[in-house]
């Protein structure tokens, strides 16, 4: 799996109004998907002792019907370091299943107005600044 850490980022101002997505614990399948995605950073937390929560909200990001689901995974062990926590974003199938996208670290994340490449950009804010992130055809990465 692999983490943008957004302290890292060169930092960009939204290009147009963001919505911002709600996260919450209200979603069980959700939850399992971003379990499953994070399992083993979600391990190594429990072994250290630490308490997590998953928050999870939808969006459809490639325009397809379907909404892909973003989920933040909260600990003491993973989050911190002014980059926030992990979000991970699992892409919606045909077949109802979901796939790992990528993930990034921040502390809220919105649905920008503007796509790349049939995605919508998204802007990712953390202790240390926001950053806007677009679709290369495969990933979100800083553009």
């Amino acid at each position: 799996m692999r983490v943008v850490p957004l302290a890292c980022a060169s930092l960009m101002l939204l290009p147009l109004p963001a919505r911002a997505i709600e996260l919450n614990a209200a979603d069980p399948e959700a939850q399992q998907v971003v379990a499953a995605g994070f399992a083993s950073s979600l391990a190594e937390s429990r072994a250290a002792g630490a308490q997590d929560a998953i928050l999870t909200g939808r969006a459809d990001l490639d325009g397809d019907g379907r909404a892909e689901i973003i989920g933040m995974v909260s600990s003491g062990y993973l989050c911190g370091g002014g980059g926030g926590c992990p979000i991970g974003i699992f892409r919606a199938g045909q077949d109802g299943s979901f796939s790992y996208v990528t993930s990034v670290q921040g502390e809220l994340i919105d649905v920008l107005e503007s796509r790349t490449k049939g995605w919508r950009d998204l802007a990712v804010a953390s202790q240390t600044g926001q950053v806007t992130l677009v679709w290369n055809g495969g990933d979100y990465v800083v553009p």
